[in-house]
């Protein structure tokens, strides 16, 4: 690391989630508690007015599970220049986005804190660790081609029975 000396590093992980541990005090990665919107945030995104609008992170079109951001990005990009074209662009970009993205991220939002759990998230690195058909299933996620409405039936449909028993006991 020549950027960056060890303390700063160690101090800036631990910030990020991680935390010292053991006689070496050597990190270990934790969760990084990056903020998100909430649920009902995504009903009152201020999206466009007139002669203005924002796409992407600056819209909150951010996965609040995945922080993943580069779909919605360029999605919205496409929605505004397709809205200018017509008679009221800001309310048809408005239009399209609650149409096609808030409803998705509204979903992941509520099931933030669910992902989030130190036990599911064991599983779900071990799960990621043994199967393809899951690191598939999660790689769609990430990219915006896996909604969350049918996220937990693509994930049964892997077959991973002692996986999906694990989560369904954990």
């Amino acid at each position: 690391m020549n950027f960056i000396d060890r303390r700063g590093f160690v101090k800036l992980a631990i910030r990020l989630g991680g935390r010292k541990s053991g006689k070496n005090r050597r990190f270990r990665p934790g969760l990084a508690s990056f903020p998100s919107l909430s649920a009902a945030d995504f009903d009152t995104l201020p999206l466009a007015g007139e002669r203005w609008a924002v796409a992407g992170d600056a819209a909150g079109l951010v996965d609040p599970i995945t922080r993943e951001g580069i779909f919605f990005a360029l999605a919205s990009g496409e929605w505004i220049a397709e809205a200018l074209s017509g008679r009221d662009p800001a309310l048809a970009y408005r239009s399209r986005v609650r149409d096609e993205a808030v409803s998705e991220l509204r979903r992941a939002a509520q099931l933030k804190a669910g992902f989030f759990r130190p036990r599911f998230i064991a599983l779900l690195l071990e799960a990621l660790r043994r199967s393809a058909a899951v690191r598939s299933v999660m790689a769609d996620l990430v990219a915006g081609r896996q909604p969350y409405a049918q996220l937990k039936w693509r994930l049964i449909k892997t077959l991973e029975i002692a996986l999906i028993w694990r989560a369904l006991t954990t």
